[in-house]
């Protein structure tokens, strides 16, 4: 089980993100997304809802992308599949 989201840890991110990226202009669009291996619960997407950020779980992303085995990089596979 990873942590819940901080209060305010979302706002600090995306303010990170966006000084850092700042020099990229008119046609860059920043999409803010959290990624969690568990579903991500009803309070934590109003969260992410309320500061702009869409929020996935790993099995979303897994579906999506119709992943049915693992990707042969070690770390990756280590991480989200064991």
């Amino acid at each position: 089980m990873y942590t819940t989201i901080g209060a305010g840890q979302l706002e600090k991110c995306k303010r990170i993100a966006d000084q850092h990226y700042i020099d990229l202009g008119e046609g860059h669009k920043t999409i803010y997304l959290i990624i969690k291996v568990e579903d991500v619960s009803h309070k934590e997407k109003a969260i992410c809802e309320t500061e702009g950020y869409k929020s996935l779980s790993f099995y979303d992303i897994m579906t999506n992308a119709q992943m049915k085995n693992k990707t042969q990089n070690d770390m990756f596979d280590e991480f989200w599949f064991n």
